[in-house]
């Protein structure tokens, strides 16, 4: 930069510390602190970069994103609309010999055009109601988009600064949940009431998100790219281990378990020989045996309380109380099979919206699905996992994070409308987009991959030489 601009640049920053310091001491700390943000945050925008970084664009929108369920409604809802039409303004501006994913982008295209259409579905009231469903269901699968459109070189750098972000969001909750209350009251947003809220008498943690369905989403998500990513650093998987599981254990949701063990289980299947099949499996046992005493030492028993309680599920009432849920999801997809009940009809809190028309809360992904969408809907959803599926290439790390990403959010889809769990479902999509394989050919090793290895107590193999392809 020019030494004028960096001049330029000091004397914007302090003429608004100067701004700061009035409004701070005028009563409006709040506004003072959001100007000083928007200044430094122009700094950081204009000042050079080095040639390889990560471009701002993507920095400014993922941390901005990340952190959307704390932002008003004013600035949400146009962010939610640049992760949409962005993901694909960029997939089409990245050039034609860098893109990867074509039949991905395709089909992911086709599912939220679909359920674009549903927002005019005769059954959704009106039109605002339609797009809240629309946004509920189908933007997360933009993220896919959005992963599919990063550039070869960048696809590490991009998957650690979600990773980071993600940890960052989760750590905040759990500090705000365990020690310091004050950080959750000074963003009091989430559509949990007091029967999510509470489990067993005890709070279930939402910190920073909207719920603790969606902290639990995260913790997921962490746990697996930390033993996908064991390799990468000496620090940040153990720090991202750490997080994502005690993260999920706050959140008391009894899915989550289900969804690791998935996780865990994906990992042992692609291995590469029986042989590796059989230490994986004995390892994780082993792990798993270890961390359960220790974290039934420390946390007061809760662990297999709440796992328990998923085998007790013919007496659970939580359970119980879901069965008429289910046999109306399954009477109104009856009702029209081939396009469904229209987008939001089976959206978790649009209930009221709807009124008179018909709604329901499904509790499960992919009854969701089949309620709004019908069986085109469904066939559209199917389609997309199997072009997905067929893209990515799971011995290399991007291709098996891709698929623990996406399993552990199929895991709690169980119970829940897992795709829902805004912003973090679009980060996991964004990440399964990351592993998609460039057109012709398997993503390519460069030392930086082949240093990312999964744990290497779960690899089956002595190591892995820097010169492999």
């Amino acid at each position: 930069m020019h030494k004028w601009g960096i001049a330029a640049v000091a004397a914007a920053v302090t003429a608004g510390l100067v701004v700061v310091a009035v409004l701070a001491s005028s009563g409006t700390p709040m506004l003072g602190a959001g100007l000083l943000a928007a200044i430094l945050g122009l700094m950081w925008l204009v000042w050079p970069r080095k040639e390889g970084a990560i471009p701002r664009r993507y920095v400014v929108f993922l941390s901005a994103f990340a952190f959307s369920s704390v932002l008003p409604q004013s600035v949400g809802l146009p962010l939610q609309i640049v992760a949409l039409v962005g993901a694909f303004l960029e997939w089409l501006c990245t050039p034609a010999a860098e893109r990867r994913g074509n039949g991905v982008v395709l089909t992911a295209g086709l599912f939220i055009g679909f359920w674009a259409l549903l927002m005019f579905h005769p059954n959704v009231p009106d039109i605002s109601t339609g797009l809240l469903g629309f946004r509920k269901t189908a933007l997360a699968v933009a993220g896919v988009v959005f992963g599919c459109a990063i550039r070869e070189r960048l696809r590490v750098p991009v998957e650690r600064l979600v990773i980071n972000l993600v940890t960052s969001v989760l750590g905040l909750s759990i500090v705000g949940h365990l020690w310091i209350p004050a950080i959750n009251k000074l963003f009091p947003k989430n559509d949990a009431d007091m029967y999510t809220g509470l489990y067993g008498g005890e709070v279930r943690m939402q910190g920073l998100f909207a719920g603790p369905f969606h902290a639990a989403i995260a913790g997921v998500f962490l746990i697996g790219w930390a033993i996908v990513r064991w390799r990468s650093s000496r620090v940040l998987p153990k720090v991202v281990l750490v997080v994502g599981a005690l993260g999920m254990y706050l959140t008391l949701v009894r899915t989550a378990y289900i969804a690791v063990a998935l996780v865990v289980a994906a990992l042992v299947i692609l291995a590469s020989s029986f042989v590796s099949f059989m230490k994986r499996l004995g390892i994780v046992s082993g792990l798993a045996l270890v961390a359960l005493m220790f974290v039934e030492a420390f946390g007061g028993g809760k662990v297999l309380t709440v796992i328990e309680s998923i085998g007790n599920f013919a007496t659970d009432g939580r359970f119980l109380n879901r069965l008429p849920e289910y046999a109306l999801g399954f009477k109104m997809f009856g009702e029209s099979q081939l396009v469904g009940k229209g987008a939001g009809s089976a959206g978790d809190t649009l209930g009221p919206a709807f009124g008179a028309h018909e709604h329901v809360t499904p509790h499960n992904l992919l009854l969701k699905i089949l309620v709004e969408g019908g069986a085109i809907g469904m066939s559209l959803w199917l389609l997309l996992i199997m072009v997905l599926w067929h893209a990515l290439d799971t011995r290399t790390p991007p291709g098996s994070l891709a698929v623990v990403s996406v399993l552990g959010m199929f895991g709690l889809g169980l119970t829940g409308s897992a795709i829902e769990a805004l912003p973090v479902t679009y980060l996991i999509f964004m990440v399964a987009g990351l592993g998609v394989r460039a057109e012709g050919g398997s993503a390519s090793s460069t030392r930086e991959e082949l240093e990312a290895r999964p744990l290497p107590l779960l690899n089956g193999r002595r190591g892995y030489h820097l010169n492999s392809r």
